[in-house]
């Protein structure tokens, strides 16, 4: 997405936070993305302290004012709920509602609210976290206290949905639009859909060389393997359709190894691990058909128990779509917001593995199906769902809000 607003007429400039697990320089991230577009990345740094969220918001925005930044587009809560109290116009990118509870702390805080603000304060000049003095983080905790920021995140949504001109909000499906609306009806008319994207496919793209039998067909699945991403419904099919070989792509090492325990010896599937995302068209162009299984809950990476299986707007949806597979995926309302069976992808019930084995099959014995679903999938992505198309609409709001 930061390409894509890149080669329009703006200016971008990226705040990254720094893990232990992630690139870490601007180049690193440039090379790991494939980016090709003029962005320029500043990271900062994660840090190890209560209400982390909040204090690498307001690391962001004191160093996005520093670099002159006219505009601040956010998928994180705090970043954006800060930024519009320091009358920052705002643009923000919801992929989930952030939960119940919210205007408890918006009417002032309460005791315990001070005391917690005490004692981050306390560790902070005592150097408590990685043996060291914080006193940036110190004045950040003053600026929390003042902008009312150490609060949950449903307080932070709340402050967003007072109508505001200077304030956008982008639903990345619209069933999460309805949802939101539901809840903040000042909100209605003031709220945008766009779906996430892809960009068009290289034709010059490298297929990968996958191991397995070359009379078998070839079908994968790129992505995490979360709860409710769907590796419980493969785990059915790659016994259930012997004669076609399964590969998966993406993956943590142990949730994999939990995955091959589980599942045991079996010579029709095959991990690939993690990938860099410009490597993905490498692979998605050796296959014959894509997997998009999700279940009806799907879990989010660090939360176990959360839930975006009513909202998501899956990107190897997309990428499945730019690199021309033909998709079967879980006929589930949220998807059915772009899938169409039977017109750019078949759908099956995501707990119906009898129906998603006779659809590969039958696919698999099909090539001009395949063919079909794949070209169309194709079609309506570069008509509608480019990563370009995207920056051109939001590029429109941004122009609204700075004007």
């Amino acid at each position: 997405m930061c390409e894509a607003l890149a080669e329009t007429d703006w200016h971008v400039v990226l705040f990254a936070p720094t893990y232990t697990d992630m690139p870490s320089s601007g180049e690193s991230i440039r090379d790991y993305y494939g980016l090709q577009a003029d962005i320029e990345i500043k990271l900062i740094d994660w840090p190890a302290i209560t209400k982390p969220d909040a204090f690498w918001a307001m690391a962001c925005l004191d160093a996005a004012a520093r670099a002159g930044c006219r505009l601040i587009f956010t998928r994180h809560l705090p970043s954006a709920a800060l930024a519009g109290d320091r009358h920052w116009p705002v643009v923000y990118e919801a992929h989930k509602p952030a939960g119940t509870g919210a205007g408890r702390a918006a009417r002032g805080y309460s005791f315990t609210r001070a005391v917690k603000a005490l004692r981050i304060a306390g560790r902070l000049v005592m150097g408590r976290w990685r043996g060291q003095r914080h006193l940036p983080s110190l004045g950040r905790l003053v600026s929390l206290v003042g902008y009312r920021g150490l609060v949950s995140n449903a307080d932070f949504e709340a402050r967003l949905a007072r109508p505001d001109p200077r304030r956008h909000l982008i639903a990345i499906t619209h069933r999460l639009a309805d949802d939101i609306v539901a809840r903040y009806p000042a909100l209605s008319g003031h709220i945008s859909v766009l779906a996430d994207g892809a960009r068009r496919a290289d034709s010059n793209v490298t297929r990968v060389s996958l191991p397995g039998r070359p009379d078998c067909g070839r079908v994968g699945y790129c992505g995490h393997l979360y709860a409710g991403k769907g590796m419980s419904l493969i785990a059915q099919l790659v016994t259930r359709c012997p004669t076609i070989d399964f590969h998966v792509v993406g993956g943590e090492p142990d949730d994999i190894a939990a995955w091959q325990a589980r599942i045991g010896p079996c010579e029709n599937l095959y991990f690939h691990g993690h990938v860099a995302p410009q490597q993905v068209p490498g692979y998605l162009a050796a296959l014959d058909i894509a997997l998009l299984p999700n279940q009806a809950r799907v879990a989010t990476a660090g939360d176990a128990h959360g839930d975006i299986g009513r909202y998501t707007s899956p990107l190897k949806m997309f990428d499945y779509m730019a690199a021309g597979r033909a998709i079967v995926a879980s006929d589930l309302a949220v998807l059915r917001e772009v899938l169409i069976d039977e017109h750019n992808a078949r759908l099956c019930p995501p707990d119906a593995p009898e129906a998603w084995a006779a659809t590969l099959v039958s696919l698999i014995d099909d090539p001009a199906a395949r063919r079909r679903l794949g070209d169309q999938a194709r079609h309506d992505l570069e008509s509608h769902y480019t990563w370009a198309a995207r920056a051109r609409a939001l590029s429109c709001v941004f122009h609204r809000l700075s004007a």
